[in-house]
């Protein structure tokens, strides 16, 4: 049987002015700079989507794909 890994990690982000729709630009923005950041060592992120945490929902409650990479 092939075992299975799941890495989960999060991230704690605080702004000023402290409200929905500033964390969904500054989201956005880094999101459209399609740009990588070095987090540790050889290990660099990049956000890969941003989705709305339920279709229906007024306000903006985000899940973000990260992904990591190793340049080796």
């Amino acid at each position: 049987m092939t075992q299975k890994k799941l890495i989960v990690g999060a991230i704690n982000i605080t702004i000023q002015p402290h409200t929905p729709e500033m964390y969904l630009k500054l989201f956005r923005d880094v999101r459209r700079l399609q740009t990588s950041v070095k987090i540790s060592g050889d290990q660099y992120a990049i956000i890969a989507g941003i989705n709305k945490l339920d279709r229906d929902q007024e306000e903006p409650g985000l899940s973000l794909e990260i992904f990591i990479v190793s340049h080796q």
